[in-house]
Formats: C-alpha cells, sequence, structure tokens
C-alpha cells in the first residue's frame, strides 16, 4: 500500500468517526450549572506552590513579586481570572505567546 492510499484510508476513518450524528438535548447543556470564582483560595494556593528566583516572563513579572504583594495581589489576580472567566475573553497580548526553538546540541 502507498503513501496517498494510506491517507485516503485515514481520511475515511476521521471522517466517520468525527462526522457524527449528535443526540445531546440542549435543554440538558442549558441547564448545567457553571461554577463561578466564589474565593481567592485556589489562586492563594496556586502563587504559593510557585518556585522562586524564577526568570520572568515577557512582563517582566517574577514569582517574587508576586509572592511579596500579598493579599492585595492575591485578590488583584483573582478579580483578573474571574473576569477572564466571566467574560469567556481574555486581552489579545495575553493570548500571545512566544517560542522559542533551541538547538539539540544543548
Amino acid at each position: 500500500m502507498n503513501s496517498r492510499n494510506t491517507l485516503k484510508l485515514w481520511r475515511e476513518f476521521f471522517c466517520k468517526a468525527l462526522n457524527v450524528c449528535s443526540s445531546i438535548d440542549q435543554n440538558l447543556i442549558d441547564q448545567i450549572q457553571i461554577p463561578t470564582f466564589s474565593t481567592t483560595e485556589e489562586v492563594r494556593n496556586a502563587v504559593n506552590q510557585m518556585k522562586l528566583r524564577k526568570a520572568p516572563g515577557s512582563d517582566e513579572v517574577t514569582v517574587d513579586i508576586l509572592k511579596a504583594g500579598g493579599e492585595p495581589v492575591i485578590r488583584c489576580l483573582f478579580n483578573f481570572f474571574a473576569d477572564i472567566w466571566e467574560n469567556e475573553q481574555m486581552a489579545k497580548k495575553l493570548s500571545v505567546t512566544t517560542l522559542i526553538r533551541l538547538s539539540s546540541n544543548i
């Protein structure tokens, strides 16, 4: 079997596997309660688990700065994340990622 036939078989397989009719009732989906943020505890735990003395990202904010900010920074981060969650939108600058390809010789 050549590669063209193999690709055709994979295309047919995924077409059948992924393109199926849904029997999900939209009313049931609409009834699902989406949890909302109500406490800063998760943010506090996440910040506390971060390791100190790591290089900052493109925003130049280090973990050391976040931890030194204490409760006001935790509340600010909580409000920031809650806003993203509730509005289902993130600032475009935050969704940009810079990938750096490392040489295999390193």
